[in-house]
């Protein structure tokens, strides 16, 4: 029975702390469902628990140290080496188009050849290659289709 009225205490304790904010003393809600698990957590984690709400229910949340010391400079510092990032990506994205291309021209020039050796010679292995191709392609261009549909 003692330690059923500690424990209620201890509660009344932590809803009390959590439900007012010491740096303006204005109350703040908690969500009764936040409450109830609270109320049924152990004692050493809900120790642990109510450390963490309440800097989470004062509105300061958890911060990193040093968010304290970044100033102007370092923003300034920062946005410059977004911009440069973004510069390296664009570079990138460019010489990715050159390389396509090549492959390109590439696969056009395969196809020529084989169209000028094969026609004459023996133009059945020419359709069943070029068939291959062509399903190859659209297999390929319909995954890469559905791929970009769904990271939308």
């Amino acid at each position: 029975m003692a330690s059923k009225d500690v424990n209620d205490k201890e509660k009344n304790k932590d809803q009390k702390a959590l439900s007012t904010d010491n740096n303006d003393k204005t109350p703040q809600t908690i969500p009764p469902e936040i409450i109830k698990e609270f109320e049924e957590m152990p004692p050493e984690v809900r120790k642990e628990a109510f450390s963490f709400l309440s800097m989470a229910f004062r509105g300061g949340g958890i911060s990193n140290p040093l968010f304290d010391k970044f100033n102007d400079s370092h923003i300034d510092k920062y946005l410059d080496y977004i911009q440069r990032d973004d510069d390296h990506e664009f570079e990138l994205r460019k010489s990715n188009r050159y390389f396509q291309l090549v492959y390109l021209i590439i696969a056009g020039g395969i196809l020529i050849g084989l169209a000028y050796f094969l026609i004459p010679n023996n133009q059945d292995l020419f359709v069943k290659i070029v068939e291959f191709i062509v399903l190859f392609g659209g297999g390929m261009g319909t995954g890469w289709g559905l791929a970009s549909h769904k990271k939308e």
